[in-house]
């Protein structure tokens, strides 16, 4: 699936969840109703193969990390996905700190996602030093803001890029 197509399905699965949000106010959804109805196909839409176990694991240690869901591309880089139904409560400082740089530097991921789908946060860890970029996005601007998800979530060739340039700049320094 091209770009293009790929923001089109991203669009139509943020109008699911637009609509399913209203029932969602008397009965929350759970991290697996979330995984299922909105995480995985949002995955299928940026070109994971969400049947492919080698390429997209779920609840499956990596090092001393057990994310919901990581994913491997062709380089071999790593994306860890973490989804929680409340925002709020998904990652108080405790959840977070098992993302330290030190810990995602060893792991050998640059990419972590944190989502609710209502709500994400991208962390991007591009230096070697102790940062790492934030991009906070809710599921109001996935379509607006799709190049991000685009380039740093994709199994393209754009996202594939874009994590190994992150992974090579920070081995460099």
């Amino acid at each position: 699936m091209n770009k293009s197509e790929s923001k089109k399905r991203v669009k139509i699965i943020v109008e699911q969840y637009a609509h399913d949000h209203q029932r969602y106010k008397k009965n929350p959804p759970t991290e697996q109703d979330l995984q299922r109805n909105y995480i995985l196909p949002m995955l299928q839409a940026l070109n994971w193969n969400i049947y492919n176990l080698e390429k997209v694991r779920q609840e499956k240690f990596i090092g001393d990390i057990q994310p919901d869901i990581y994913l491997v591309d062709e380089a071999g880089n790593i994306v860890c996905i973490e989804v929680k139904p409340d925002f709020q409560k998904l990652f108080p400082e405790t959840d977070l700190e098992k993302y330290t740089v030190e810990r995602v530097k060893r792991l050998g991921t640059r990419v972590v996602w944190l989502t609710s789908f209502k709500e994400s946060q991208l962390h991007i860890f591009a230096e070697k030093s102790k940062k790492r970029i934030v991009k906070n996005i809710t599921s109001r601007e996935y379509s607006a803001r799709f190049d991000i998800l685009w380039k740093y979530l994709s199994n393209d060739k754009e996202g594939i890029r874009t994590r190994a340039a992150l992974k090579a700049h920070a081995t460099r320094k």
